[in-house]
């Protein structure tokens, strides 16, 4: 009878410890499970419509927008571990993001193209920017691309509403 008792008392006290065990990992996966790559910002958003505004509307432009946009190039998460009890606060998740400019020399010089890239809210706040050049020869076109220095925290990414772009040459 004895055998029994302390067999009882052993799953007695397995089965919270086992309990206690599974609610801890499971909440700790749910604080730093990566999000996922299925976001809209995981494809390329492509901008054709845009156009650059000389203000002359009878001289050829000296510079032509033939397409722009831009694409969450991978999620990144820095886990900071100064204690045991960081381990229970939520990983900050970012997207690195990526963007891209083509556009086309009209002079019959080479110029230096620059390209400031911005990713707006509803409201025309500058969330994120990023800045890229390019040597083009006259009649020729080139893509600009560039990876963003810093990444985009997920909580502005879900505010991204629209891109913008300044650019200028020299």
């Amino acid at each position: 009878m004895k055998e029994d008792d302390s067999k009882t008392a052993k799953r007695s006290f397995l089965l919270p410890v086992v309990a206690v065990l599974v609610g801890l990992s499971g909440g700790y996966y749910f604080l730093h499970w990566p999000p996922s790559t299925s976001s809209k910002f995981a494809q390329f958003i492509d901008d054709k419509t845009g156009g650059i505004d000389w203000g002359d509307e009878e001289e050829e432009p000296p510079l032509t927008h033939l397409s722009s946009g831009f694409k969450c190039v991978r999620f990144v998460g820095a886990p900071k571990f100064e204690s045991v009890l960081d381990l229970f606060k939520q990983t900050e998740y970012g997207c690195e993001w990526g963007w891209q400019y083509e556009v086309r020399n009209n002079l019959d010089r080479p110029v230096k193209v620059s390209v400031q890239y911005e990713l707006e809210d509803a409201d025309e706040f500058i969330l994120a920017t990023s800045e890229g050049s390019v040597r083009i020869e006259a009649g020729e076109t080139e893509k600009i691309i560039e990876v963003a220095e810093e990444p985009i925290p997920l909580s502005d990414l879900k505010r991204v509403y629209r891109m913008g772009w300044r650019i200028w040459h020299q």
